[in-house]
């Protein structure tokens, strides 16, 4: 995020510091600077260009509406935000000296950032636990479209309340720096130790560390289960073996997606926890590389986050990487062949999850789907699944 988020590196921050010193317009060198703006740039492309295509294919394509992938469309708004508000003013904020965009957006720009990078990581969480439900506990009732859009609207809620400090306490002031006059923007706070506990309970404690150690726990229960189980009521089968791959390919995709998003905001949580309880001295050279060189590097891993979770559903999802292509194709409307084909007069109500086992069919209508190991006819609340081997053999559910 950028400095005039809540990981904010300005100097006036940190009581330690003082702001005696010449601010040039420009921070860096042209070679830097050029270097910061395509780094940045490409974040912000990938980002928003991936994003936009998560969200059109999962409203658009009724084969890719279930409840993971509504959780997936709130991460993708969730990382559009970052990329939208993020990117460029941290961008300008790591080129360029002071705040140059108002008293509004001083406000605003943080507020948003913050809004945004906390309902990324509950969001994650959320995924974790529809995952662990559906896999480790099947005999709960799976997340419902109404409880997953009430969940979303919660998630939004709670860290829009974890935000309101940075209304009340950002504001943009005109220093003086030696013969300048600079516009800051800045938190200021009644008491430097209410600033930091907020930091280090309200953003790095429960915007971070709890809702990772929910996701380490259930996907930890998942993996346990999954190399653990077989397919329920099929055993020994082709068959079991596709549920058993597509489930651990599921876990790998979320798993690398949490992975990423963890390690990627490590750098600059570690970064700021030091610059609370340890602030270095600001005439050493170690100041001078941090605040110049390594903290505008761990915000770009940090936002490289939001433009990378596209390219994994990509590489992990067929359902993804058809969903893009029919975008790409101006499709409509359609249906992957390699997936179901349908037998029937009207389209189906289908709801897919992530493994090719937990198809449900509305039992108001009769439908035949084709998979490419199996076969379900679902008619008069009777649902007849025939698995395709060698020897066909039949099992009713």
């Amino acid at each position: 995020m950028n400095d005039t988020g809540y990981f904010n590196n300005r100097s006036s921050d940190f009581p330690s510091y003082g702001e005696d010193v010449f601010y040039p317009l420009v921070k860096h060198k042209l070679h830097v600077t050029l270097i910061f703006s395509v780094a940045y740039g490409l974040v912000f492309l990938f980002a928003v260009v991936g994003n936009c295509f998560v969200i059109a294919a999962v409203l658009k394509y009724p084969w890719m509406r279930n409840v993971t992938n509504y959780f997936v469309v709130n991460l993708a708004v969730a990382d559009l935000l970052v990329a939208v508000f993020c990117v460029p003013f941290t961008l300008l904020d790591n080129i360029y000296s002071g705040w140059r965009l108002g008293a509004v957006m001083c406000k605003a720009t943080p507020f948003i950032q913050q809004v945004s990078v906390c309902s990324s990581v509950n969001t994650l969480a959320l995924i974790a636990v529809d995952r662990y439900m559906a896999i480790c506990n099947t005999w709960l009732s799976k997340i419902s479209k109404t409880a997953a859009r009430i969940a979303i609207l919660c998630i939004w809620i709670t860290s829009i309340a974890l935000s309101l400090p940075v209304v009340i306490f950002y504001e943009e002031y005109e220093s003086q720096i030696g013969s300048q006059i600079i516009p800051m923007c800045h938190q200021i706070w009644p008491n430097f130790d209410y600033q930091r506990a907020y930091f280090v309970v309200g953003l790095f404690i429960l915007c971070y560390i709890l809702p990772l150690l929910l996701i380490m726990a259930c996907y930890t229960s998942i993996t346990v289960r999954v190399w653990r189980r077989h397919a329920p009521g099929v055993s020994n089968t082709c068959y079991s073996g596709v549920i058993h791959r597509s489930k651990i390919k599921v876990i790998k995709m979320f798993g690398i997606v949490i992975s990423l998003f963890a390690l990627s905001w490590l750098p600059l949580y570690v970064i700021y926890l030091m610059l609370y309880f340890s602030p270095p001295n600001r005439d050493s050279s170690a100041f001078n590389l941090l605040f110049n060189i390594i903290i505008p590097i761990s915000q770009w891993m940090g936002l490289c986050n939001s433009g990378i979770n596209p390219i994994i559903y990509c590489f992990y999802s067929k359902k993804y990487r058809h969903g893009f292509k029919c975008l790409m194709m101006c499709k409509p409307y359609f249906y992957p062949s390699r997936y179901f084909t349908y037998q029937s007069g009207k389209t189906p109500n289908v709801e897919s999850s992530s493994s090719r086992s937990e198809e449900r069919i509305s039992k108001n209508e009769r439908v035949y789907a084709q998979a490419k190991f199996m076969l379900v006819q679902f008619s008069d609340g009777n649902m007849t699944v025939t698995f395709r081997k060698e020897d066909t053999s039949q099992t009713r559910i």
